[in-house]
Parts: structure tokens; sequence; C-alpha cells
């Protein structure tokens, strides 16, 4: 068995999605062959001696710079709530880090060379100075970078990180030193995985020379077969967060779905600011749980429930989340359940619409024709009428034990 060096902020830990997401796209690495370069520790499968992890909050203390500790739950300097992230926050970020590498760069190039890894991943992102440790280490090991990408930054040329966070007149800037970045950090790789159709078209066109792979996040829902009861009251299902505009789409769905369906009721889990879910309690439709672990998210989905998608419709959350595509639709593909799907075009909605995988609504007039279709087709037979659709989507692209012997057989073989 090879070994991998994951170069990531996570440490795969399942905590966290980041971590999730690389973990089981890898789930065919054991664990023993797992190293990483990382900035928090939370994953306790992974023993310290296979990991480099470097504290941003103890840069420039007098304290040990490589962490070891198998338990880290504390936030980093910059991603904490009193330091917004914004053009010059992330400037000084980066200038901080380089500042700090001068320090401990030796012995990190020692750790390196000591395990010797067979293959570098690497998870881009806009923390500029991770970019610039996986070149060093393609460098020093003299290997190229596997990467796994699931962000379309170089592409965003407005100010992503929000004018209310202040500093916009740094953005050209910063953006200047993030497309560099991308541009090192791509052409230092033999393969480029992407985790949606939309991303590995747009890469490709600016990356035409290179090796361009579409790599769906798996999905560990072990699909059945549901069955609806014609007499029931439809019962939605939403898991995930109520933020960037999705919140505004939810309490519009509620009134619409009170109006079309007035039996039908939506179940939610995930988080919400107190003055909001206050607001969905005011709903006599919507019972609101509250976030819930992962393994809580699975039981809900292996019930017979009216999946909910919904992505904001306002114009910057659209563009912005264009190539956004959550883990929970994975998810919700595998569990053979059917989908409701309300967001603007982008690669979550192209993915669902293109495969028909469920019922997408891209405008209110189609969230009224689609609710009258759903209600139809429960009363007629009580059959996902996209079933046979999900199960080849599954078995093409979800299926854990397929994405494991695709991603080994290009990134061992090419």
């Amino acid at each position: 068995m090879l070994n991998y060096l994951f170069i990531t902020q996570s440490d795969l830990a399942t905590e966290d999605s980041n971590g999730r997401t690389l973990r089981e796209v890898f789930d065919y690495v054991n664990g023993d062959n797992i190293f990483c370069f990382c900035t928090v520790r939370r994953n306790n499968k992974l023993v310290k001696e296979n990991s480099f992890c470097i504290r941003e909050s103890r840069l420039f203390k007098k304290k040990k710079i490589h962490f070891d500790a198998s338990q880290d739950y504390s936030k980093n300097i910059i991603g904490n709530a009193k330091i917004k992230k914004n053009p010059l926050t992330c400037i000084l970020r980066n200038a901080l880090w380089n500042v700090s590498f001068v320090f401990w760069k030796n012995k990190y190039k020692k750790w390196i060379k000591k395990i010797n890894p067979d293959v570098i991943v690497f998870n881009p992102g806009d923390f500029l100075f991770m970019h610039k440790i996986a070149c060093y280490t393609s460098k020093v090991l003299k290997k190229k970078i596997v990467i796994y990408n699931t962000e379309d930054y170089i592409f965003k040329t407005w100010n992503y990180l929000h004018k209310e966070n202040g500093f916009s007149f740094l953005f050209p800037c910063f953006r200047r030193k993030l497309k560099k970045s991308y541009m090192k950090s791509f052409n230092k790789s033999y393969l480029i995985m992407h985790n949606t159709e939309g991303l590995t078209k747009e890469y490709s066109l600016l990356f035409p020379k290179l090796k361009h792979l579409t790599i769906f996040h798996p999905s560990k829902i072990k699909p059945e077969i549901k069955v609806y009861d014609s007499n029931a009251p439809l019962l939605f299902y939403y898991c995930g967060a109520l933020d960037k505009g999705r919140g505004d789409i939810m309490l519009n769905f509620a009134k619409m779905l009170d109006t079309s369906v007035p039996s039908a009721k939506i179940i939610i889990n995930g988080l919400a600011k107190r003055d909001f879910s206050e607001k969905l309690q005011n709903f006599k439709n919507i019972e609101y749980e509250g976030f819930v672990p992962y393994n809580n998210v699975v039981e809900k989905l292996n019930n017979s429930f009216i999946l909910l998608s919904i992505n904001s419709m306002d114009e910057y959350n659209s563009k912005d989340k264009k190539h956004g595509f959550s883990t929970k639709i994975s998810d919700y593909i595998a569990s053979l359940n059917i989908i409701f799907h309300i967001g603007p075009q982008g690669d979550e909605t192209d993915t669902l619409e293109n495969y028909h995988l469920g019922y997408v609504s891209k405008n209110e007039k189609e969230i009224l024709i689609n609710l009258d279709k759903l209600a139809n087709v429960i009363q007629t037979n009580g059959v996902n009428p996209f079933l046979e659709n999900q199960k080849s989507f599954y078995k093409n692209f979800l299926n854990p034990i397929f994405v494991s012997e695709k991603v080994k057989s290009v990134v061992e073989i090419c």
C-alpha cells in the first residue's frame, strides 16, 4: 500500500465536512498510510507521528509550533468571530505564515523526507500559504501533486469576501496573489479531480494541458427503495444551514405549501439564528428540530421523506454558489427518496436536472407546478418517479466502492 500525504487545513477528521469529504473520496487508503500537513488536529485515528500540524495561534508565541495533540477544538486566529475575513486579513495572514515558515521549514523538510510519501494530495482553497506548502513539498520530494478541488475561487472576479467586511479596494491585489497561487500549484500537479462537472469544465478550459476528472463525493447511505403512504400527509425533510438567503426561501416555500398541500409538514434539522428560529416556529407546517449530528441525519434519510434542497435565489448568492455542491445532495440521491430542489442555475441544479434525479424548481411558478406533480404521484402509486435514475447515478458516481476503485486507478496509474 502506498503512503499518502494530504495537505489541507483538516487532518481528515470526520467531524468537519472538508475532512470527511477527503477521507471518503480516498477511502481505499489505510489509516496507517495516511499522513497530514494540517492546521487543526481533531482526528483521533491519526497518530501524532503521521501529522505535521501548525497551529496558527502558536506562530509567534513561545510555544512549540509543531502541534502534536490529537484533540484540538480551539479556533484559529483568523478564523474566529473577532477578526473578519476580508482582503486585508487574508493578505496579512499569508505574510504571517510566510515569515513563520522560516522557523519551521527545516523541520518540515526533514519530516516529509523521512516519510517520503508516494502520493501528495492537495485540497486547494483561498488560504494562500497552503498553495505554497504544496508546491514546496512537491519541489523537495520531486513529485507532482494530485489535486482534489471543490472550489471556484480563481474565477470569482468580484469581492466574494464581502464589501461590508471592509478593505474592498485591496481585493484586486488579493485576487492577483490568489490566481498566482492557483497557477503554481495546479501546474505542479499531474491529476486534478473536481467534485462537479461544472468545475471540471471551467478548469479544463483554464488548464487544458492537465488531466481533469469529475469525482462526485461518494455517499455511505445504503440505498433502499422507499414507498410513500398515499393516505398520509406529505412529510418534507431539510437538513443544513439556513443562511445565505436559504431561510427566506424556506419561509416562502412553507407559505406556498400551506396553500397547495395544507396537510403537509416540513421537518428541519440545521443551524438557524435565534430570531429566525422563532420565525420558523410561527409556521404551523414547520417542525424545527435544530442542529443534529450527521449520524442522526443518516437515520432520517432512511425514512420515506420528500427531501427538500434549497439554494438562495438572490443575485449575489446565485453567482457565489454557482459551483457549490453539498455532500447532502449525494446522500439525498443515494437514499432513493424523492428530491424536491429549489434553486437557481448552478452545479447542484444542473446535476439534478440533467440526470433527472428530482423535482427542480428555479422560480415560484415551477415550485407550484412541481408541488402539484408531487401530490399526484404520491396519491397515484406512492413510488418515487426518479427511482431508476437515482439508482443509476448512485451506481455510476456515488457508490463508495466504485469511487474508491476509480480514484485509486487514476491516482496510482497516472
